[in-house]
C-alpha cells in the first residue's frame, strides 16, 4: 500500500488529489491522537483492549458497524415501500444522534481538533514533535467534524521527515498507510471525504455566482 506524498507534494485544494492507490485524498483538522506499538505487541483489532479504547469508543463502533450493514439495503426497500424505508432513514439518523451524545458526555465538553492533517481511506499524515522510525507500527484514534465521528486504526510509518522547526522545537511530517482499519470506519472516512467534497463544491458555486 503506497502512503502520501511529502508535504511539500500536498495538494493546493482541500480535496482534489489522489493518492498513490488512487483513494481522494483531503486537506483536514481533526482530532489526532497516537501510540506506538509496545514491544512484541502483534494485534490487528483496533478495537482491542491492548490499546486506551474506551468503551464508548468501542460502542459508537459497533453502532457504526450497524449503520454500515443496514445502509446498502436502504435504497431497495426505498424502491418496494418507501414508508418502510422513510422510518429507517430516521432510526440511521438516531444513531447519529446517539453517537454524538455519546461522545459529548464521554468527555463533558465535545472535542476540537488538534492537527492539520492529510486524509484518505488508505492512510493519513500528520505534524509531530516526534521523529518516528520508518515500518514504526502505530495505534492511531481520530475524531472528525462536524459529524463527530470517531476512527481507530492501526497503521504502519511509511516515512517521518524533518520539514519546520519553531522556537528551537523540531517538527516532523509523518505519513502513515492503515493496515488495520475496520471496514465501517474506512466506510465512516470515505463518506466524511465525499461530503466535505460536496461542501466545498457549493461553496465554490456560491462564490463564483456571487
Amino acid at each position: 500500500m503506497e502512503a502520501f506524498d511529502s508535504d511539500s507534494e500536498k495538494p493546493k485544494n482541500t480535496a482534489e488529489m489522489t493518492d498513490r492507490r488512487g483513494y481522494f485524498r483531503l486537506q483536514d483538522r481533526v482530532t489526532l491522537d497516537y501510540e506506538k506499538f509496545a514491544e512484541g505487541c502483534n494485534e490487528i483489532d483496533p478495537y482491542s483492549n491492548e490499546f486506551s479504547v474506551s468503551p464508548q469508543l468501542k460502542l459508537l463502533n459497533e453502532l457504526h458497524k450497524l449503520e454500515s450493514d443496514s445502509r446498502h439495503l436502504l435504497h431497495p426497500i426505498m424502491e418496494q415501500n418507501r414508508q418502510v424505508g422513510q422510518y429507517l432513514k430516521s432510526m440511521s439518523k438516531r444513531i447519529s444522534y446517539i453517537s454524538n451524545f455519546i461522545t459529548t458526555a464521554s468527555n463533558g465538553t465535545p472535542p476540537h481538533p488538534t492537527h492539520d492533517i492529510s486524509l484518505s481511506e488508505g492512510g493519513v499524515a500528520f505534524d509531530a514533535e516526534e521523529n518516528l522510525s520508518l515500518g514504526q507500527l502505530i495505534h492511531l484514534k481520530l475524531v472528525l467534524f462536524p459529524s463527530l465521528t470517531h476512527i481507530a486504526a492501526i497503521g504502519k510509518v511509511s516515512y517521518s521527515k524533518q520539514h519546520s522547526s519553531v522556537a528551537g522545537i523540531a517538527t516532523f511530517r509523518i505519513g502513515i498507510e492503515f493496515e488495520h482499519i475496520t471496514d465501517p470506519d474506512r466506510g465512516q472516512i470515505a463518506k466524511h471525504i465525499m461530503q466535505e467534497q460536496s461542501r466545498m463544491r457549493r461553496k465554490q458555486q456560491t462564490l463564483s455566482s456571487k
